[in-house]
């Protein structure tokens, strides 16, 4: 049995329900990373890196408080 226990389900191993999400994210991540990578211009790019953390679920709002500029939508 795998020590690894799915935080949706609570199974020790992921359920096909999860590997779905897990896949659709992963393909969220992808696309988003090849829409900025074919791109032109500087801020239209940190638009897309700020897609990509929020897709993998990270607080916004601690990053906003940094010091860069903010993306704009392509």
């Amino acid at each position: 049995m795998s020590s690894f226990v799915c935080e949706t389900c609570w199974e020790h191993a992921i359920c096909n329900d999860c590997q779905e999400k897990l896949q659709q994210k992963r393909d969220e991540i992808k696309n988003l990373c090849i829409q900025g990578l074919r791109t032109d211009g500087g801020h239209h790019k940190q638009w897309f890196l700020e897609e990509i953390l929020k897709a993998v679920g990270v607080d916004m709002s601690k990053v906003y408080i940094m010091d860069f500029e903010r993306g704009i939508p392509p």
